[in-house]
């Protein structure tokens, strides 16, 4: 339903990213959440992220070796994407602390 571009799948996703974005709003007013340029891209960046984990449950224990719905494997898939969407998953020449020479960056 929800991949097959079913007329309800379709609204369903639609109500669900409505949600995302009130969250998402909420998230910023309360400056828990950086403002996002595009909210609209945001929030349906996120609502994919959660809906993949479901959609992907049976690959990911396949890959993981481990249920990432049972509690365990929530724990731990929390763990890691609490971390990469507070920090960020890559690094680059803006987000290092020092330059090539050693010296502070300024």
């Amino acid at each position: 339903m929800l991949l097959s571009g079913d007329p309800a799948g379709t609204a369903l996703v639609a109500r669900w990213h409505a949600m995302t974005l009130a969250v998402l709003e909420g998230l910023e007013a309360a400056g828990v959440a950086r403002p996002a340029p595009d909210r609209r891209v945001r929030a349906a960046f996120l609502l994919a992220n959660d809906l993949a984990v479901l959609l992907l449950a049976p690959q990911l224990e396949a890959v993981l070796g481990e249920d990432v719905l049972s509690a365990d494997g929530m724990a731990r898939w929390a763990a890691e994407g609490i971390d990469v969407y507070a920090h960020g998953a890559f690094v680059g020449p803006a987000d290092t602390s020092t330059n090539t020479t050693g010296g502070e960056r300024r």
